[in-house]
């Protein structure tokens, strides 16, 4: 069964990024299978999933733009949003102790 972390961010700035870069790296040490994704990316291009590429072997999916998300909230349609993202953190978690979701 695969674990999953949710790191939320209490205000703006405080590292949300740095923390889940941490999280990743003990959990590596410790000699699990993890994963990494985050739902939403708030600029172009996503620097949390490119600093996960370049520091660990993760090769996590692109997040979802977002105008996209914004667009798909504003047209009513969070189900479909919501489905997208438990759709691609599942993809993620397949062959992953942990995943760390941002």
């Amino acid at each position: 069964m695969t674990h999953r972390i949710l790191v939320v961010p209490t205000a703006r700035g405080v590292g949300v990024t740095s923390i889940c870069l941490g999280i990743l790296r003990a959990l590596d040490r410790l000699g699990l299978r993890i994963g990494f994704y985050n739902p939403v990316a708030r600029k172009h291009p996503d620097r949390s999933s490119a600093l996960v590429r370049l520091t660990t072997a993760i090769e996590p999916p692109l997040p979802i733009p977002i105008e996209e998300a914004e667009r798909q909230l504003g047209e009513g349609r969070r189900d479909v949003l919501l489905e997208t993202v438990v759709e691609r953190v599942e993809d993620v978690s397949r062959d992953c102790d942990v995943v760390v979701v941002e």
